[in-house]
């Protein structure tokens, strides 16, 4: 996918569709060099559905573009992206990108990460599933990414949710500069966790907890207010 005369232009949808191997080894079921505004929904990837996994795709969607941010938004969701030999995702030099509902299937391929984003800036990664059939190391790979929140991850023979590289700035923002990550080991029974990640989370985690200290205090007032009522009322009885 690419536009030749306009390279952020294009606003492109692709759904419902299931894309397997034929009689040679592609490097991608779909390859994004350009042409902005994509959407891909209700996708079906199986690499080994045309000859096995020696003539899998190496990459299940490969968003590398020809002119690093050259164009910007891609939108991945309710899709399943299974047996490959490189990434599930991989996203390179485009920004705001969001990856949601997507199921991953990596069996035997401990090299290659469910999403990969490098130099991407202002991206979501939630409620994503991933499995393996070997030990692998990460669901996400960030490098040298900003403004990335990593969201619900459910996975199976992965160690940890989140791996990370290089440096994590934001041109003339002191909020995600530098952005902070924590790996998290995922679940033994394949269970998920949900932790925001970066700055942004941390202060997300900061007001979600004043927001209940208030309430506590609000109920204590209304109660000592309640009590003090209660007695007054008693007193004039007795």
């Amino acid at each position: 996918i690419r536009n030749t005369v306009a390279a952020d232009a294009g606003d492109w949808t692709l759904s419902d569709c299931v894309i397997s191997q034929g009689a040679r080894q592609a490097t991608a079921a779909i390859r994004i060099e350009s042409s902005g505004g994509g959407k891909i929904s209700n996708l079906k990837i199986n690499g080994a559905g045309g000859g096995g996994s020696a003539l899998s795709f190496l990459n299940g969607i490969d968003a590398t573009l020809t002119t690093p941010y050259s164009t910007s938004i891609l939108l991945v969701s309710n899709s399943s992206i299974e047996n490959l030999r490189g990434d599930g995702i991989i996203a390179s030099g485009i920004n705001l990108v969001k990856v949601n509902g997507v199921e991953f299937g990596l069996y035997g391929n401990s090299a290659g990460v469910p999403v990969h984003l490098i130099s991407v800036g202002q991206a979501t990664v939630g409620d994503v599933v991933a499995q393996n059939s070997i030990p692998a190391n990460v669901v996400v790979q960030l490098d040298s990414c900003s403004r990335v929140s990593v969201g619900r991850i459910a996975a199976r023979d992965y160690t940890f949710r989140v791996g990370f590289s290089g440096t994590y700035t934001a041109s003339g923002s002191t909020l995600f500069s530098p952005l902070t990550l924590q790996n998290q080991p995922v679940l033994a029974d394949g269970g998920h966790r949900r932790q925001r990640r970066g700055v942004g989370g941390d202060l997300e985690r900061l007001a979600r907890v004043l927001f209940h200290v208030q309430e506590v205090r609000l109920m204590r007032k209304a109660f000592n207010a309640a009590l003090s009522g209660w007695r007054e009322i008693s007193t004039a009885v007795n």
